[in-house]
């Protein structure tokens, strides 16, 4: 749900970015977006896996991502989707099914036009 709950950002020892949003119905939070300098490891998200029940490769938009499915801490059902973007990774995990998580992920990333440029 928009407004976001928390957005953060650091330059050192790295460069990274976490936002993390709540659910309509749900307390807490419930979508966590984190972008990091790769090699790097993400910063630390507040929703975590406790088991993963299906991984598979991803392929979307010209990029090949990992699509997690599994439990949260807690029990509920979470999945989780990462890809690399440039110099960057991004990782999105959220108390969903994959699909949901799935058309966030395609959303951030621009639509491309038979010349390769960004569609406005």
């Amino acid at each position: 749900v928009w407004p976001p709950m928390l957005i953060a950002g650091q330059t050192d020892p790295y460069p990274a970015l976490i936002t993390e949003f709540s659910g309509k119905d749900a307390e807490g939070v419930y979508l966590v977006i984190t972008q990091t300098a790769r090699p790097r490891p993400p910063l630390r998200e507040r929703i975590s896996m406790a088991s993963v029940r299906e991984r598979v490769r991803y392929p979307f938009k010209n990029r090949t991502a990992l699509l997690e499915v599994g439990t949260c801490k807690g029990g509920d059902t979470c999945s989780s989707f990462r890809w690399e973007e440039g110099p960057f990774d991004i990782s999105l995990i959220m108390k969903s099914s994959p699909m949901e998580l799935v058309r966030i992920a395609e959303s951030m990333i621009p639509r491309e036009t038979i010349d390769g440029h960004g569609k406005d």
